[in-house]
């Protein structure tokens, strides 16, 4: 609506809108560096970034043990009030987030989808540090293994701290499936072979990668995406560029 309202007057306008990240993992991955970077992708501010990793894609070969750390780094994350320096994860925004977090949630274990941990109702009652639940909007923190691509939680931004996880034979099939959406804000990739990440870095279609990271942004740097994701870019100079004209001059010095 903005971006229709401002094309009536010629107005500029820069977007950053939602985003749809995948979160790969190869086989000659560091496992552990990669759920530790899964963890802190997904996680942090209860998956309420626009480049939280929304879908991972584990290679075949590796999945089962992935899975398994995964779900064991997720068990030691405790949700409750952020002012206690123990906790590591807080609500979601509003009642409207987390009623579209448990559907989601429930649609996709419905369709197939595995709770590993997690992946139940709201959280209710209290925790070990005496936190009462009920004084905001709580989901627990989850792993779904088993997913695929035509399950809602993968097509849409969920926003929440839900890990959908989704197995994968080479990177011809990979590609597709990571490139399947109408968003492309940024993507990550974790691998040990070093031709692979440029390759697998150029094939998808985001506007930014994290190469065995799971950040990708710095005020330095220029944030943004392509497709449904947004238009132009923030950060770095090129946030000051999108709002400066470009004024071409000739002048010919010759006497003649």
């Amino acid at each position: 609506m903005l971006y229709a309202k401002a094309a009536n007057y010629g107005k500029r306008v820069l977007l950053e809108m939602g985003g749809n990240a995948p979160f790969i993992i190869f086989d000659s991955a560091n496992i552990d560096k990669a759920v530790t970077g899964a963890v802190g992708c997904k996680f942090r501010c209860s998956g309420q970034t626009c480049i939280s990793a929304n879908r991972i894609f584990v290679h075949d070969e590796i999945h089962d043990v992935f899975v398994n750390k995964l779900t064991e780094a997720v068990s030691r994350l405790h949700m409750g009030n952020g002012a206690n320096p123990n906790t590591n994860l807080g609500p979601v925004i509003n009642e409207k987030a987390l009623t579209k977090i448990e559907k989601l949630v429930n649609l996709a274990v419905e369709h197939g989808a595995h709770p590993l941990i997690g992946g139940h109702s709201r959280l209710k009652g209290k925790n070990s540090f005496g936190f009462d639940y009920s004084n905001g909007y709580f989901y627990p923190a989850t792993v779904l293994s088993n997913c695929h691509t035509k399950m809602a939680c993968m097509e849409e931004e969920v926003f929440g701290p839900v890990a959908s996880v989704c197995r994968f034979k080479n990177e011809e099939e990979l590609i597709e499936l990571a490139n399947a959406t109408p968003y492309g804000l940024a993507g990550y990739i974790y691998t040990e072979n070093i031709n692979q990440a440029w390759r697998i870095a150029d094939e998808l279609q985001v506007g930014m990668v994290g190469l065995n990271t799971g950040f990708v942004s710095t005020i330095e740097l220029p944030f943004g995406g392509i497709k449904n994701s947004g238009i132009g870019r923030e950060g770095g100079p090129n946030a000051l560029h999108e709002f400066m004209d470009i004024k071409t001059i000739t002048w010919d010095t010759s006497n003649n």
